[in-house]
């Protein structure tokens, strides 16, 4: 298991305690009573536009809530994704065919360098508590 902690600014979110894993955390509720987990993928560009699976499978997710990709530059800068300028681009997506994370990228530059993916979802195995807000 991989663990990232707050004190790296990529994951920060502002509480001391927080704890980002390669594991599938419960971190806390969704608006309509489920289970809200996270987890967090690591993984790279396989190449210039080629569909790049990473991480494992995420079997039973109901509702991506957020998706946030970091990827490494070649010039050793980090870029959020998406990532778009002029024709280049670089994305990161959960595919429901595969139940996993695929990075895409137009440019070079991202290739063989890391990309961490932090994602929440609810899943379908879980039983709602309410309804959703009107």
């Amino acid at each position: 298991m991989a663990i990232f902690n707050s004190a790296n600014p990529m994951f920060a979110s502002g509480a001391s305690n927080d704890v980002y894993s390669t594991e599938e955390t419960r971190i806390g509720t969704w608006v309509d009573g489920k289970p809200l987990y996270r987890k967090v993928f690591v993984g790279g560009f396989a190449g210039v536009n080629v569909d790049s699976p990473i991480g494992p499978e995420t079997p039973d997710v109901e509702v991506v809530t957020y998706l946030s990709a970091v990827a490494l530059f070649s010039n050793g800068s980090w870029t959020l994704l998406p990532y778009s300028v002029g024709t280049e681009y670089a994305v990161c997506q959960f595919n429901t065919a595969d139940n996993k994370i695929h990075l895409r990228a137009s440019n070079a530059v991202f290739v063989g360098h890391d990309v961490y993916v932090v994602m929440h979802y609810t899943k379908t195995t879980d039983q709602a508590t309410g309804g959703l807000p009107e």
